[in-house]
């Protein structure tokens, strides 16, 4: 049994010494892509409230048009009924 455990522990080692640059890599670049993200929305206050207030300003307009669209119904039923 102790020599599974070497040859997985060795197997591991390996793979990862491999595998590290490209690990560190991606570190990097999940660094620079979070970089140009905080960038482009730290004018909105961040990206969660990018996308809160867009979706706030997007359920005002649809009430706009619901409101618009009743008061058209209620105007076309008075003139029905005239």
């Amino acid at each position: 049994m102790g020599r599974y455990i070497t040859d997985r522990t060795m197997y591991y080692y390996n793979y990862y010494s491999m595998n590290k640059n490209s690990y560190k890599l991606n570190y990097y670049e999940k660094k620079l892509r979070q970089q140009e993200l905080d960038k482009l929305y730290s004018p909105y206050g961040g990206e969660k409230a990018y996308y809160t207030n867009s979706i706030k300003d997007w359920i005002k307009e649809e009430q706009k048009k619901n409101v618009k669209n009743d008061n058209n119904k209620i105007i076309q039923n008075h003139q029905n009924s005239d």
